[in-house]
């Protein structure tokens, strides 16, 4: 193998503690099977060269088991209608009309 003639070995994430140095976390998610902090997937295989890394490991962390309190969302008020937004854009002093906008451009 040629990784092995370079001495260039895998970095081996999956299940570990999450670590910095060796990995690059691109996202996080609860889990009831891996405790806070332990990677739970690994997207990108990562690389080193004795302790010189290449290439961190791109991996998904676990943030632990969701709590039973929290299983319902936020609530963040009601949305607006679309009517409500548009009243809301045609009081504003900054938004022009498409017809507005483009007055003496001319078109392509």
């Amino acid at each position: 193998n040629t990784l092995e003639k370079l001495s260039i070995e895998p970095i081996e994430a999956l299940g570990t503690p999450f670590n910095a140095e060796i990995h690059s976390a691109i996202q996080q998610q609860e889990s009831a099977e891996y405790d806070d902090g332990i990677v739970m997937m690994q997207f990108q295989r990562g690389y080193k060269v004795g302790q010189r890394l290449i290439r961190p490991a791109m991996v998904m962390v676990s943030m632990g088991a969701a709590a039973e309190d929290s299983a319902e969302p936020p609530e963040t008020g009601a949305p607006l209608e679309e009517s409500d937004s548009v009243e809301a854009a045609e009081e504003s002093d900054n938004v022009q009309a498409p017809e507005e906008a483009d007055a003496g451009q001319p078109r392509l």
